[in-house]
């Protein structure tokens, strides 16, 4: 499986709104919404449908960490 570059969009809290990337190797400028950030990452392209249920962002460090099964 490949990977591939994506833009997450998420609030201050990290929760993850959007994921979107550019297919064809077009340019792309993401745009955040009001009290929202974009991070780009590289991820599995298995992943990036799910991305929203199973990842958040930790904003202090700008990462994605997996979500902890309760």
């Amino acid at each position: 499986m490949g990977m591939t570059k994506v833009h997450v969009w998420h609030d201050l809290s990290g929760q993850i709104v959007a994921v979107g990337h550019s297919g064809g190797g077009a340019k792309c400028l993401p745009v955040p919404g009001e009290k929202q950030f974009v991070l780009e990452i590289e991820v599995e392209d298995s992943c990036i449908s799910s991305l929203h249920r199973t990842h958040r962002i930790d904003p202090l460090r700008q990462v994605i960490v997996a979500i902890q099964s309760i």
